[in-house]
């Protein structure tokens, strides 16, 4: 697992499964279709500043990066949810050692699942599918 095996005790969760299959993300706002995207558009919760989870080596969730199953949720997330409004979606390809993943709804939308990534700084394979909105 991510951070070296330097997860808080019962991280990822019971429940969890191996990750497999197509996945959905909310990336950066400046990237394009066709652009690669690289560790920055992976950064866990625990390592990023705006985030509740900023610093705390406790919580299993500052270890887990957000995904969605369908990418309807983002498409309506975009239209619904200031912080989702720019950004770009794109599709990861996730198989079986890259970690573990656990549904998990919510404001996102029902779709959503939280992915422990199987090691730090881990970029999937995947494509952007959907352009980032400029700012106005």
């Amino acid at each position: 697992m991510a951070t070296d095996g330097r997860l808080p005790e019962g991280c990822p969760p019971t429940g969890s499964s191996l990750a497999d299959g197509p996945f959905y993300r909310l990336t950066r706002t400046n990237a394009r279709v066709g652009d690669t995207l690289d560790v920055s558009d992976f950064r866990l919760p625990l390592h990023t500043r705006k985030s509740a989870a900023f610093g705390r080596t406790d919580y299993c969730g500052g270890y887990a990066v957000s995904v969605c199953a369908d990418m309807q949720d983002l498409i309506n997330a975009r239209e619904i949810l200031g912080f989702a409004r720019k950004k770009s979606i794109s599709r990861l390809h996730l198989s079986t050692g890259m970690g573990r993943i656990m549904q998990t709804p919510g404001e996102v939308g029902p779709s959503h699942h939280d992915w422990w990534p199987s090691e730090d700084d881990f970029v999937p394979p995947h494509e952007v599918l959907v352009d980032g909105r400029s700012a106005a």
